[in-house]
């Protein structure tokens, strides 16, 4: 019986993030202009800490408050004038100091959805209540400009309109003109928009890109804008759709000019972040096991779902064998799923990695990976640094609907030179959550 439940454990171990054969070398691919090239890339592996068994035991509390923000927006809804239901009434945005308000404004043409400090003030941006598009409603873009202390200085809807436009992102240049990117669902084609924005909230001009142009399918799973990077000439922008990551090269007025699809060979190949910093472009993400599966949508949970059935196995206290012929249902008792039980199934699932790529030719550099750990944040400075998550506990619940898994993870901080040079780094006091 012992043996018979050893092979049982074993059958049932979920497999790890690089397979051995992927030794120093990183196994690249990166489609661009519909042609794919394979690279195989020497990886520098960065060693790293692991939790130590009083850190794995711990439960994180998921109720904890949040960190302290500079900025907080709330909003109101009341009922609608003509219809049976709550519409967006006031969006409040408002600035603190610690947990002190120091100013707050009302926005009341549209329900905020994202901001950024810029020069002038903080740039915000939304739409209109996407619940009356139903009966008849358009969805309508709208940004605002507010000082510094909270004063309207200008407030635009977005023209030409495009029903079911989202704003994303926008980068300030210096020449005092913002440059928006947003998403768009108009008559059944999807597709991406960049406008060029006067400082006194003039429009400029309006450039779309269908989502066929980009190499993505009409429908769903609808593609996400996730971020956008100034370059030296134009700008590069992370889109994903499902688990497909993907990047596409603007023009400064912005029209594509190509698109790049990152991928690997070594495991499913996910995209956190991205910076251009010493003329080589730096991209942050993390694998595991796996590869895109365009006929299946796919999503973060995706990554740890035989984690998620492991444990569900074991909180009812049964097993399954399956392979070809052989169909075992096992009552093997049921366990607890603790801390120390999940955190070291979802490590070996995860390696954090760094690319490093010149811009001009889609070249990979050089590559970095911290076993065990999710590729997280880069920041461009005097030198580049990247944060790296390691988890180091986590808890299950199967009924709650905001996550199945929740934990919390340590924050390490590397710094690279622009040749792409270690020049150190370690453990930080910051932590970071992990859901999924």
């Amino acid at each position: 019986m012992r043996r018979l439940l050893c092979l049982l454990a074993a059958l049932l171990l979920p497999i790890t993030g690089l397979s051995e054969e992927g030794g120093s070398v990183l196994s690249l691919r990166i489609t661009r202009q519909g042609e794919t090239h394979e690279y195989h890339i020497p990886r520098e592996v960065i060693p790293q800490q692991t939790p130590t068994p009083e850190e794995i035991a711990h439960t994180p509390d998921y109720a904890a408050a949040p960190a302290a923000e500079r900025y907080r927006c709330d909003t109101d809804f009341a009922p609608h004038e003509t219809l049976s239901f709550k519409t967006h009434e006031v969006s409040r945005f408002s600035r603190y100091d610690g947990d002190t308000p120091l100013w707050t404004a009302e926005i009341r043409d549209y329900q905020v959805q994202g901001w950024q400090e810029t020069t002038p003030g903080v740039l915000l941006w939304g739409h209109t209540d996407v619940s009356l598009r139903s009966y008849g409603y358009p969805i309508t873009a709208w940004m605002t400009l507010l000082s510094h202390d909270g004063e309207v200085i200008w407030s635009q809807a977005l023209s030409p309109m495009l029903d079911w436009e989202q704003p994303a992102c926008v980068i300030e240049n210096g020449n005092g003109i913002y440059v928006a990117f947003s998403t768009y669902y108009n008559g059944g084609q999807e597709g991406l928009c960049v406008r060029q924005i006067c400082a006194d909230g003039q429009m400029l001009s309006a450039t779309q890109t269908s989502a066929s142009a980009l190499g993505l399918s009409e429908g769903y799973p609808r593609f996400t804008l996730r971020s956008a990077l100034a370059l030296e000439d134009g700008f590069l922008l992370h889109l994903t759709s499902g688990t497909r990551d993907l990047l596409a090269q603007l023009s400064p007025s912005g029209k594509l000019q190509q698109v790049i699809v990152p991928d690997c060979a070594d495991g499913l190949l996910t995209l956190t972040d991205m910076q251009y910093h010493s003329g080589s472009l730096w991209l942050s993400g993390y694998l595991t096991p796996g590869q895109p599966d365009e006929d299946h949508f796919q999503s973060s949970r995706s990554e740890v779902t035989d984690v998620i059935s492991a444990a569900y196995r074991r909180m009812e206290g049964w097993g399954r064998i399956d392979i070809d012929w052989l169909d075992l249902h096992l009552v093997l008792g049921s366990k607890p799923v603790t801390s120390e039980y999940l955190v070291p199934r979802i490590r070996e699932r995860y390696t954090a990695v760094l690319l490093r790529i010149d811009p001009a030719n889609v070249l990979p550099l050089a590559a970095y990976t911290v076993d065990g750990c999710l590729g997280g944040a880069l920041t461009a400075g005097d030198s580049l640094t990247w944060d790296v998550e390691s988890l180091t506990a986590c808890r299950y619940s199967p009924f709650t609907s905001s996550y199945t898994l929740f934990g919390t993870a340590k924050v390490f901080r590397y710094s690279f030179s622009g040749d792409g040079t270690l020049e150190g780094g370690g453990e930080t006091d910051e932590t970071a959550e992990y859901w999924r």
